[in-house]
């Protein structure tokens, strides 16, 4: 999906909508397909890329894989071997047509990951992939690519102390949500929030790689009772999605279309220059 230079992505919820259901809901084929590949001691699997391989492979002609790498581990238990098996996932979707943009540890200045606020173990784990995924294709390009940081640059929630060097990734792109305006939720983003919280990691990363933004969204809160509250991880619920018009939006008053049209308008003045 492309509108006014602007190519779009999805990060589906498999388990209850894939890329194909979307795209026939809305009409045409996103650009970009998300998706998180989980990671578990002893033994990470990269299976999830074989499950979710035949909506990735027909649509490979319209759509970039883009799946992030999310161990429950600390990058300092990271190997090589791990590296070249998921090298190896990468290459046997790349030899079907894929083209990939891989994320690696991701969000990895945010302190609610279990890999997080590690930059040494992250350079290290980072160039290790890097190294895997180049020495046996050049279809899967690697992104570097942490969360939006609101203090230093240079501290441990910032992006400097993690760049891996610009030898190792091809693209830079960053996990940029708006959470509402002086801490409360469902408000509109005041004009320039978007392209003011962009601004220190475009200085930083536009001369080494293009940018990207790898997840974003104004996301829109309602009071989850006691029943839903507390049994998912970022949605708030698990299992079949509750009916909305039974639930209480959170304080601020916006409406949920004011505040994700205003910004998707301001992603796309910052992409058309106009802000």
């Amino acid at each position: 999906m492309q509108k006014n230079s602007i190519y779009v992505g999805v990060l589906p919820d498999w388990s209850r909508e894939g890329p194909l259901q979307v795209n026939r809901a809305l009409g045409k084929s996103f650009s970009i397909i998300g998706d998180y590949i989980n990671c578990q001691l002893p033994s990470p699997s990269f299976a999830q890329m074989v499950y979710h391989s035949s909506a990735i492979v027909y649509l490979r002609g319209s759509s970039v894989y883009a799946p992030a790498i999310l161990p429950n581990f600390s990058l300092d238990q990271w190997t090589d071997a791990m590296s070249a098996s998921l090298a190896q996932s990468c290459l046997s979707l790349n030899q079907q047509g894929v083209t990939i943009w891989l994320r690696p540890f991701y969000e990895m200045n945010g302190s609610w990951m279990a890999y997080g606020l590690q930059p040494t173990q992250f350079i290290a784990a980072f160039r290790s992939v890097s190294r895997a995924i180049r020495a046996v294709t050049n279809s899967t390009y690697l992104v570097f690519a942490p969360n939006i940081a609101s203090g230093s640059v240079d501290g441990l929630q910032g992006y400097s102390q993690y760049d891996p060097g610009a030898e190792y990734y091809d693209l830079a792109g960053i996990s940029f949500y708006y959470a509402g305006a002086n801490n409360v939720q469902n408000t509109v983003p005041d004009a320039g929030t978007f392209s003011g919280g962009l601004q220190s990691f475009y200085d930083i990363f536009a001369s080494k790689a293009p940018i990207i933004i790898t997840e974003s969204s104004s996301p829109y809160h309602y009071q989850l009772p006691a029943s839903l509250s507390g049994t998912g991880v970022d949605n708030g619920f698990s299992g079949a999605a509750p009916n909305l018009s039974s639930l209480t939006p959170a304080s601020g008053g916006a409406t949920e279309l004011a505040m994700k049209s205003d910004w998707i308008q301001q992603v796309r003045q910052l992409a058309d220059g106009t802000t």
